[in-house]
């Protein structure tokens, strides 16, 4: 008993996650204004005891103190905003590549496909039988189909110049750029 061949392509859609560098970084900005703001203070206080300040010089010095500390805390949101905007458009960014693996009864090969990753098959005979196990119940909400022949992912499939037989749902399949992303 032997199965027929079958050619697995498997496109891998990996978030870009350099995103944590720049979190760190926005955070540090963050953590020095906030010690700036706080040795400002420290000199205001030290100046005041110094200079005897008039109450009207104490309030706008405490004035300054305020709007200083609004700032901080405006660049703050600023800073986290942007840093989540960051985070999002990152998110949305993926790495194509793609590998082929041929699967038969003569290699005893199986393949690993992790949530996420798209994927699809040719049989190189008739009568192939192709089995999936998953590793949560089949949510068809969940489902996305790439167009099997998008220039972008540019898999490059063993047809040899004849029409693959294509099931209807995959004639429908969308191109690489409006198909959402890890749904």
């Amino acid at each position: 008993f032997s199965l027929p061949a079958l050619l697995i392509a498997v496109s891998v859609c990996l978030p870009f996650s350099a995103w944590a560098e720049s979190m760190g970084q926005l955070r540090a900005q963050a953590q020095s204004a906030k010690s700036d703001l706080a040795s400002v203070q420290r000199e205001i206080k030290t100046a005041q005891k110094k200079l005897r300040l008039t109450q009207s010089e104490r309030n706008n010095q405490l004035a300054a103190l305020k709007k200083a500390q609004l700032q901080i805390n405006a660049l703050e949101k600023s800073l986290a905003a942007s840093a989540k905007e960051k985070r999002q458009r990152e998110d949305r960014m993926v790495v194509l590549k793609q590998r082929q693996s041929e699967l038969s009864a003569a290699n005893h090969r199986m393949l690993w496909v992790p949530p996420g990753f798209a994927h699809g098959f040719l049989t190189l005979q008739d009568g192939t039988d192709f089995l999936y196990k998953c590793t949560e119940l089949y949510a068809p909400a969940s489902e996305h189909c790439l167009a099997w022949d998008d220039a972008m992912v540019g898999i490059e499939w063993p047809i040899g110049g004849m029409m693959p037989l294509v099931s209807d749902k995959d004639c429908a399949g969308k191109s690489f750029a409006d198909v959402p992303k890890f749904a």
